[in-house]
């Protein structure tokens, strides 16, 4: 399974970031087996030049890296409808961890799919 998890760099490592849109890269995380293994991470051509609905329009080059799923903080309705139409899932963290170890929380179980944005703009 791919797993998409917008990152912050921190320490020589990249954690999971606080939104998604303004993520600065998006790491791409492989989970086989109950194991996750970080395999390279982007960064977001989007994130420093959009201000409103950054989400929505980072959603073309989030969909390239053809994710199974995605491990956010929080998301916005545009971003989060767009990602299921495209039969993404999206599972939600609730603290501030590396994005390898957010992938193999979801491997584990230990996640909750989101069934709505948990971000609202307005």
């Amino acid at each position: 399974m791919r797993v998409l998890v917008p990152a912050v760099p921190s320490g020589g490592k990249y954690l999971v970031s606080p939104h998604f849109g303004r993520a600065p890269f998006f790491a791409v995380v492989v989970v086989e087996g109950g194991s996750a293994k970080l395999e390279r991470v982007e960064r977001n051509p989007v994130a420093p030049t959009v201000e409103e609905g950054r989400g929505h329009a980072v959603l073309g080059f989030v969909l390239s890296l053809r994710p199974d799923a995605v491990v956010v903080k929080d998301i916005g309705a545009g971003a989060f409808y767009r990602l299921r139409e495209a039969g993404v899932e999206v599972y939600a963290v609730d603290r501030h961890v590396e994005v390898v170890e957010a992938a193999s929380m979801l491997a584990r179980g230990e996640l909750r799919r989101l069934e709505a944005p948990t971000e609202s703009h307005g």
